[in-house]
């Protein structure tokens, strides 16, 4: 039973970080293309634009923006969400970091070993 339950706090627990993976990679995302939207003639609706390139699809993202220089913008977006994977790559880098080091702050207790 305790077999089960150890694998049910683990499968839970991957099936969180990948959630939280995902929503802060679509909420970066979303920044980066918030911030840049505005350099490209035509292009609007950053929000849905975000959305549509959070989930993959760059080609319908760079039509629902509307932007004049679509290959430009398509660019733009591709460059935005490969920003917004390193910037969260890198925060994952860190708190793994900051794990191993509190790991490893961690008393090693063991039995008290006599020295008769």
């Amino acid at each position: 039973m305790a077999a089960g339950f150890l694998n049910t706090l683990r499968l839970g627990s991957e099936a969180i970080a990948v959630a939280a993976y995902g929503s802060v990679l679509a909420t970066v995302l979303r920044s980066r293309v918030e911030n840049g939207i505005g350099t490209y003639a035509g292009a609007a609706q950053a929000d849905r634009v975000a959305d549509r390139a959070a989930g993959g699809d760059l080609a319908r993202a760079t039509e629902l923006s509307g932007a004049a220089d679509a290959e430009g913008f398509a660019h733009f977006l591709a460059g935005a969400y490969d920003s917004a994977f390193h910037s969260v790559l890198w925060g994952l880098a860190a708190i793994c970091a900051v794990l191993c080091a509190a790991i490893a702050a961690l008393p090693r207790g063991g039995p008290a070993r006599s020295a008769a």
